[in-house]
């Protein structure tokens, strides 16, 4: 990072010394080439108004407002202006006692226009007389000046003489220049540099510094927008990715446990069927002890009864996976339908003799499922009557509670272990161990019932008691 830096930093600072030299070399060897000619022409141009603003003057046929002008003009311009009649004879020449001057103006000032003294190869008219006419109240007056700017070539050759004074003092103030300009580019962009590296690496928790309205601070601002961006998206994308993961875990435990009902439905069917097969057979042929066809038919259709109710369950499962079935939702009244299921149970021969309590003194509504609502009060019920010991009265509570309700069943059995409570919601578990359907049960009943509660965001616990067991569920 170090190397990347201080490469950068040398290059910018490079590239600024290098402009800086190039563009006061161009600077000053413009003032060599073109200040002496444009000095040249400014004083000439100058010289000539002033001797123009001197022939308007006389416009004015007033000898001394022209006397006036040629003092300005030699005040301004450095230039002697001599003012003679049209015989030679001098009138005027500014800063002079004419009264002492008895000479005629010598021949090299008359004419319209002459040349006289030598001149510079560079400029070969530095130094030339001009002449310009007068008119003042109807006579003729010549002017005369001579244009001299002999000393314009010193200009080029003092330019030329401090030449290396100059490349040092430009040299030292683009170092100068250069360093602080350098400085004040690279730091924004190495910042930049650092931030733009944290993100590559996912770390989107720096923040560039908005020290300016120019491009830098855009991008630096376009750089933490990107930076805010890329966070949001990446968290979304994490959000995403965990829902898949669980999804496909999901998925994963469905198909596992598919699988293992598979095989657990094939166990099961397998035993009955083959038993019933046997007897049948064997009543078929008459060989004894199962030529007694009315005892052993009867023990065939229960048999065929117990496989019956098991194919039924197996149906409800298949059920549980319809989710579009389990959306259909309804409020119905909860305590019209524990009583209904309770009056059909308790008018079998076989549970006359059990006692029920339920005595619900307000009506509970719910809304969910009606139809596995219902096969889930059944069930549990269904298991009360079916492990209650003796004639045990069945207690069956349920209350609104909250903006829920709570209900619970509760009947004297055996004391289930503690490690077999979460077991028993597993499919084809049993606490019998022998297989018996009689006394065992098909082992899917409480799977049921779990698999329709949880869908349905239905709270549920099995609870040991002192005097029996007792299942609850609320919302």
């Amino acid at each position: 990072m170090n190397k990347v830096k201080n490469k950068i930093s040398w290059k910018i600072f490079l590239v600024f010394v290098s402009i800086i030299l190039i563009f006061t070399t161009l600077v000053y060897a413009m003032l060599i080439l073109f200040l002496p000619q444009f000095y040249y022409n400014y004083k000439t141009n100058q010289i000539n108004d002033y001797a123009d603003e001197a022939v308007k003057a006389g416009e004015n046929g007033d000898l001394s407002n022209v006397e006036k002008a040629l003092d300005e003009f030699m005040d301004n311009t450095n230039i002697l202006p001599i003012l003679t009649d049209s015989s030679g004879r001098i009138i005027y020449i500014p800063n002079v006692n004419m009264s002492s001057l008895n000479t005629a103006m010598p021949t090299s000032v008359q004419g319209s226009e002459s040349e006289s003294g030598s001149t510079a190869t560079q400029y070969p008219e530095q130094s030339k007389t001009k002449n310009k006419s007068i008119l003042v109240d109807g006579q003729v007056y010549d002017l005369s000046y001579t244009i001299n700017v002999q000393k314009i070539n010193d200009i080029a050759n003092v330019l030329l003489q401090f030449a290396p004074y100059f490349v040092l003092f430009a040299f030292i103030l683009s170092l100068l220049t250069a360093y602080f300009f350098s400085r004040r580019m690279v730091r924004p962009l190495l910042r930049m540099n650092k931030v733009a590296a944290k993100m590559a690496k996912l770390n989107f928790t720096e923040v560039l510094p908005i020290m300016s309205q120019d491009e830098i601070g855009q991008l630096s601002g376009n750089l933490n927008e990107m930076a805010i961006n890329l966070e949001q998206t990446m968290l979304e994308l994490n959000e995403v990715n965990e829902k898949l993961q669980k999804e496909i875990e999901k998925e994963r435990q469905l198909e596992e446990m598919r699988k293992n009902f598979v095989t657990a439905i094939s166990h099961e069917l397998k035993s009955p069927l083959a038993a019933v097969m046997g007897q049948v057979e064997a009543m078929r042929y008459n060989v004894a002890p199962y030529d007694n066809h009315p005892k052993y038919l009867q023990e065939s259709y229960q048999i065929l009864e117990q496989m019956s109710k098991m194919i039924q369950e197996m149906l409800d499962v298949s059920k549980v996976e319809q989710t579009n079935h389990m959306g259909q939702q309804t409020m119905f009244s909860l305590t019209e339908m524990v009583e209904t299921i309770i009056n059909n149970k308790k008018t079998a021969p076989s549970r006359i003799d059990k006692k029920i309590i339920f005595e619900s003194k307000e009506e509970v509504k719910l809304t969910a499922n009606y139809a596995f609502t219902e096969k889930v009060i059944e069930n549990i019920i269904e298991n009360a009557f079916d492990y209650s010991i003796g004639d045990y009265e069945i207690i069956i509570d349920l209350h609104n509670r909250g903006e829920g309700f709570y209900f619970s069943v509760h009947n004297k059995s055996a004391r289930i272990p503690e490690e077999e409570l979460g077991k028993l919601f597993e499919p084809f578990y049993r606490l019998e161990k022998s297989g018996n359907k009689k006394t065992g049960g098909t082992g899917l009943g409480l799977f049921i019932i779990a698999k329709f509660l949880n869908i349905q965001a239905i709270q549920y616990k099995l609870i040991n008691e002192n005097d029996g067991v007792t299942f609850q569920m609320w919302r």
